[in-house]
């Protein structure tokens, strides 16, 4: 291996720092209600990303922001990480440079391989765990650690 980690474990990353930021949210949600909506838009684009793989122009957007439970936010984590492990299991030889024929939230139609798709699914988590970081510490409260070097050396 040269180091570089593989999209596999780049997935059980991206689920393990999802619960860890889920876990760093009260259970009343109204107390950091943009944190849990922005958690929401990262799992729900997953998802939007998961039915864009499987089933191209015909995928169906979920809402993009919604205020979901930590009940329902932890079964949508569990789902898409099971579905993401499905996926790449299932990838042959020439399955990262499939190209994906979608259409945007905004209705334009658009290509992409499979694995720029995969790639930019875990940009997409990372860049809104951070917001959901930035405010619980704005509103008084803690932020998980979710970096990836951290969980590489096994700390969460």
């Amino acid at each position: 291996m040269d180091g570089a980690p593989n999209l596999k474990k780049l997935f059980e990353y991206n689920a393990a720092a999802n619960r860890r930021t889920l876990g760093s949210l009260p259970i009343n949600g109204s107390e950091h209600e943009r944190a849990y909506k922005v958690i929401g838009h990262a799992v729900n684009v997953e998802r939007l990303w998961l039915n864009r793989l499987e089933h191209g122009e015909k995928a169906k957007a979920p809402e993009m922001f919604p205020i979901l439970t930590k009940n329902e936010l932890e079964e949508t984590i569990d789902e898409n990480s099971m579905d993401f492990s499905r996926i790449l299991a299932g990838m042959g030889s020439d399955g990262l440079s499939r190209i994906v024929d979608y259409v945007t939230t905004e209705g334009d139609q658009k290509q992409s391989a499979a694995g720029d798709i995969l790639f930019h699914v875990i940009n997409h988590s990372t860049y809104h765990r951070g917001q959901v970081a930035l405010l619980l510490g704005s509103g008084g409260g803690h932020a998980a650690v979710t970096d990836y070097i951290a969980f590489a050396r096994g700390d969460f």
